[in-house]
């Protein structure tokens, strides 16, 4: 409910209470500004909504001392729109709670009397109405979801930012912010105006899958409407949904909807009757990671080859941004399995080929080299280790031995240093360029050990 200054509370949260408490901690006790980064439907709205109701059920919350505010930047056409939402909500909600003061009726009726008004008057009438607020004893906590639209909001107009700065930082104001965003706050400034100044006074978290726990409390509530829950159905929901919040819930709401409605819910069939919502969430959660310009990287990160990425990147992607998270030991996944191979299907327009190709030579640079270094240079030892390891099958052998003369005879005539037609002859060891690494690399391996 966009209209209430604390969000429903009718919405079930399973796990996230680690996540919630340190939130309202933060905010009410700490009086710290705290910004929620994590994919669409990792879960950032809920817990941060939840937040705010802890804080609200609190016994020493005092509504004539704390006013909770929540706002969507993505409904808003203009920084200066959105200001002035804020102004006449904080207004209303003040007034309920027995906050008076004309100077607060003053800038009330600037707000509601003009349809818009440039940057200079909405921002100075802005904070003459919060310092009002601060010195009447009152602090406020605002809660800017999708924080991203920011970047077309705002455009490259840096003081827009630096408005948000300012009300959230100095002694000036009595605010705090609670901001929820599919991108770092650093990365939407730089992408803005190729700089940053508003992430420094954040306090950063990333909104993660679900942990071990918070699936079993999944499960455990599962298993009031599915009984039993089978080893087999609980792979199922993670072969499709993962550790991911709002797959999880799509599987899980389904299920108690049949359960209400006197069917036994089965989960195969659940998944399938959930078949487009699932993809819909697919699309939503690849869209955003192209508009970011992350989804080159997840791939390499969770599908690969890692071509291009570096360590860096990688914690970003993860502990910060929270898009990817481990599988097991070096390796990295998103979503879920089925996701993983939704991903493999998608086209990306990335320059892959030349760092493969570098690869390749890199790998067969190594090859030659420990080839030459354990078997010696005499071609013979390396014949041996190649025939009698059958790495060449035997109705080739006739002509590997061909190739092998022509090359090693080349060898010696570009040593002596006569010419050579190279159309003739092919670089590098004929086993390497004639014969698959992957059937030369275990044998290689296995002599090195």
């Amino acid at each position: 409910d966009w209209s209430s200054d604390v969000c429903s509370s009718d919405l079930q949260i399973i796990g996230r209470t680690e996540l919630i408490d340190r939130i309202a901690k933060y905010l009410y006790d700490d009086g710290k500004n705290v910004s929620l980064v994590g994919l669409p439907g990792s879960g950032k709205t809920s817990s941060a909504c939840e937040a705010l109701n802890r804080i609200a059920k609190r016994k020493d919350f005092n509504g004539r001392h704390t006013l909770l505010l929540k706002t969507s930047l993505g409904l808003y056409e203009s920084f200066e729109e959105y200001w002035k939402g804020c102004v006449l909500e904080l207004y209303d909600m003040a007034s309920e709670s027995g906050i008076t003061h004309h100077i607060l009726d003053r800038e009330r009726d600037v707000f509601a009397s003009a349809s818009s008004l440039p940057y200079g008057e909405v921002k100075a009438h802005t904070e003459t109405f919060l310092k009002c607020l601060k010195k009447l004893g009152v602090r406020t906590i605002i809660f800017v979801d999708e924080f991203d639209a920011a970047v077309k909001l705002f455009g490259g107009a840096r003081h827009y930012y630096e408005f948000f700065r300012e009300a959230g930082s100095g002694e000036r104001f009595s605010i705090r912010f609670l901001i929820t965003s599919r991108l770092q706050i650093k990365r939407i400034e730089t992408n803005a105006y190729g700089n940053s100044t508003l992430w420094a006074i954040f306090d950063e978290i990333g909104v993660h899958e679900f942990s071990d726990a918070e699936m079993e409390d999944y499960y455990t509530l599962l298993e009031e409407y599915v009984v039993p829950l089978t080893v087999e159905a609980r792979q199922r929901i993670y072969q499709t949904a993962g550790r991911f919040p709002a797959l999880l819930s799509l599987i899980g709401d389904r299920i108690v909807d049949m359960r209400e409605q006197g069917a036994v819910p089965d989960v195969e069939k659940v998944i399938e009757q959930e078949r487009d919502g699932i993809l819909r969430i697919f699309s939503r959660v690849f869209k955003c990671l192209c508009d970011d310009k992350s989804a080159a990287l997840v791939i390499q990160a969770a599908v690969g080859p890692r071509y291009k990425i570096t360590p860096a990147e990688i914690q970003t992607l993860s502990e910060y941004m929270g898009y990817i998270f481990h599988e097991a030991k070096g390796f990295w996944t998103i979503i879920s399995p089925e996701f993983l191979n939704y991903l493999r299907c998608q086209r990306l327009n990335v320059p892959i080929w030349p760092q493969l190709s570098e690869a390749q030579a890199a790998l067969v640079r190594l090859v030659r080299e420990k080839l030459t270094e354990h078997f010696g240079v005499d071609r013979h030892n390396l014949d041996d280790v190649l025939i009698t390891e059958k790495l060449i099958p035997a109705t080739k052998i006739d002509q590997y031995i061909s190739d092998r003369e022509v090359y090693w005879n080349a060898q010696k005539t570009t040593q002596s240093g006569l010419a050579v037609n190279q159309s003739t002859v092919e670089p590098g060891l004929p086993c390497v360029r004639s014969y698959s690494l992957s059937r030369v690399m275990p044998v290689m391996a296995k002599r090195l050990a």
